[in-house]
């Protein structure tokens, strides 16, 4: 399963209120894939935070955020845009009228256990993994396939 960090806003991921970000790349994103909500993703050991599921991906300018997508974003309402698009450079980099992918996501319920059994093939909340087979699946959820 990809990584994606969250490195700025751990935070919002772990109290579930950001369910869109913006990322430089990630061209290949479709909507329907899981991905692990990482700490840091170029660490072995990294602290999984939640596992996402992509509902949307888009291209748009990074000066196009609108103040709905600063409160998905994880931020307090009624932050003013100028002041997410400022942090946003001052973090990932980048220039204002760069064009952006915009991905909005779901939390998988129950799914913040992947940390927690490292051994596993799959996340035994729901038994998803994008390499099990569908009798594999209902082998993990213990019903016959």
């Amino acid at each position: 399963m990809m990584r994606m960090t969250f490195k700025h806003t751990r935070v919002q991921i772990l109290a579930g209120t950001k369910t869109v970000t913006r990322r430089h790349g990630w061209v290949h994103l479709e909507p329907g894939t899981l991905l692990l909500a990482v700490a840091a993703a170029r660490r072995p050991n990294a602290e999984v935070l939640r596992v996402i599921e992509v509902v949307s991906v888009r291209s748009e300018r990074l000066e196009d955020v609108t103040p709905e997508d600063v409160v998905a974003e994880g931020w307090p309402a009624g932050t003013p845009v100028e002041d997410f698009v400022t942090e946003f450079l001052r973090a990932i980099g980048g220039e204002r009228g760069d064009k952006v992918r915009r991905v909005e996501f779901r939390f998988v319920p129950g799914c913040t256990c992947p940390a927690l059994f490292p051994d596993q093939r799959t996340c035994p909340a729901c038994a998803r993994w994008p390499r099990l087979s569908p009798k594999e699946r209902a082998m993990v959820r213990g019903r016959a396939a």
